[in-house]
């Protein structure tokens, strides 16, 4: 049985222009404008969430991106909502990432399926300072938001196949389709089906306008009055 995958973009090259904006010096993306790119790539994930759907590894790259792009633009007085900002999706990425290799059959603890999943227990034990003790400080969690970028980056974005060679490939079967198609007519064309007189001889008969009782009694059948025998 085939089975569809739903995803909130509409092709593979969406997903991959959102990952050349968010990582630029991985994709050798040298636009002048990377900042802004990342802005727009960071709103257009925002809208894959509300579509549903979105893979956590991609929601957590616009969450962090958008803690350090929020960061940036944060003056040094106000430091806590930075702190907050990187502590919110620092925490959501962690807890995210291992409760979806959580299984019913068999618990584990977070380090355990850390391990698995060759996810550093530092990243464990900063989530468990930022949700229940006192935020992480500020230059802890910068360097913590772009270690968990580059983990997402080797664990996720670097293994999405090129939109090139997906798009060849369904520009072929495209191809193959339309070649079927004129291969098709003019097999009926030799055939003689594709002709008026050849798609009247093979199609149905048309219907006639005489009642069906007509066909088989010689003189037209009238019914009778309910309640008559």
């Amino acid at each position: 049985m085939v089975q569809y995958i739903f995803t909130p973009w509409r092709n593979r090259r969406e997903l991959l222009a959102v990952r050349s904006a968010l990582y630029p010096q991985k994709t050798n993306n040298t636009s002048t404008q990377s900042l802004l790119q990342k802005q727009q790539a960071v709103a257009r994930v925002s809208m894959w969430m509300h579509r549903g759907s979105c893979p956590h590894l991609v929601e957590s790259t616009a969450l962090l991106t958008a803690a350090i792009l929020s960061d940036a633009s944060t003056s040094e007085t106000n430091s806590y909502a930075a702190r907050a900002a990187y502590s919110a999706a620092f925490s959501r990425f962690v807890t995210g990432l291992l409760d979806s290799h959580q299984t019913q059959a068999r618990k584990m603890s977070m380090y355990g399926i850390a391990k698995s999943v060759g996810l550093p227990a530092t990243f464990v034990e900063l989530r468990h300072q930022a949700t229940h003790e006192t935020l992480p400080s500020l230059t802890r969690l910068r360097e913590a938001a772009g270690k968990a970028l580059e983990w997402i980056w080797e664990y996720y974005w670097v293994h999405l196949e090129d939109a090139e060679g997906e798009e060849d490939g369904e520009r072929d079967v495209g191809r193959a389709k339309a070649e079927l198609g004129m291969a098709w007519q003019e097999m009926r064309k030799a055939d003689g089906d594709d002709t008026p007189e050849g798609r009247a001889e093979g199609g149905e008969e048309e219907t006639s306008k005489v009642p069906p009782w007509s066909l088989h009694d010689e003189d037209t059948w009238v019914p009778k009055p309910i309640g008559m025998v």
